[in-house]
């Protein structure tokens, strides 16, 4: 046992000059020296040691608009690490799995980069069968209310519990909306029930529907804003799909 934290500290000290020692070789380093210590656990980069004047004192640099703290010479800091950085590798591995991360993180982290939290997320639902101008246009006018779209589509297996019949699949759909500019992610809605959880979830600003809804969504509000829209006049799912079985 260590009789003071002194002498801990002290035999920390040693043992981890001995870690680098072992660790750097021939490899020429200025001293003051900075380098991981025996606790840091890092598969990737277990040799690494650096100049202190490579990593002190922090600079600062400029991320999509946000300013962050960084090492005094970013260049030889990438150089040492990754060599000619600005290169791509012949084969890349990930520092992170981003299947790993939840999706509602993902969005909630996007919010608050974009515009320091000002971002706004929307989401609306719907079959979006026989894609129309209709539909695009509610898709435009939802997107304008924030700057983060979710589309929830009704599933075919959905469709059936709702005795309603899509000209074309679930996949076919999805399909479609993943090519309009305005939509920046569709999920599946698979029940009546999920948009509470959807809300909370993807940490929703805004709700939005056609106002032939009007008033079946108000629960939400103490969620979110919830906004009905006005559908566009003169074209519909049913009409038009009415009109081409009239054609055949």
């Amino acid at each position: 046992m260590f009789s003071s934290t002194v002498d801990f500290h002290d035999s920390f000290r040693k043992l981890s000059l001995e870690y680098f020692e072992s660790k750097t070789g021939d490899k020429k380093i200025k001293s003051p020296t900075v380098f991981y210590g025996v606790e840091f656990h890092h598969h990737s980069h277990p040799y690494n040691a650096f100049d202190y004047d490579t990593i002190f004192p922090l600079g600062k640099i400029v991320f999509e608009g946000l300013e962050f703290p960084c090492v005094a010479k970013p260049d030889l800091y990438l150089t040492y690490i990754f060599g000619d950085y600005l290169k791509l590798p012949k084969k890349i591995h990930a520092h992170v799995d981003v299947s790993s991360v939840a999706l509602e993180e993902v969005l909630r982290t996007k919010k608050y980069i974009k515009g320091g939290g000002a971002g706004r997320t929307v989401i609306t639902y719907g079959t979006f069968d026989v894609l129309h101008y209709g539909h695009i246009n509610l898709l435009k006018r939802a997107k304008a209310l924030g700057d983060y779209l979710i589309v929830a589509v009704s599933t075919d297996k959905f469709n059936n519990i709702k005795n309603k019949q899509s000209f074309y699949t679930y996949e076919q759909r999805k399909l479609f909306l993943e090519a309009c500019r305005y939509v920046d992610l569709i999920i599946p809605e698979n029940n009546w029930e999920q948009k509470i959880d959807d809300v909370k979830k993807y940490h929703v600003d805004v709700f939005v529907m056609g106002d032939d809804w009007k008033g079946k969504f108000d629960f939400l509000k103490d969620l979110c804003e919830v906004v009905y829209l006005p559908r566009t006049p003169g074209v519909c799912s049913t009409n038009t799909k009415s009109y081409l079985a009239k054609k055949k």
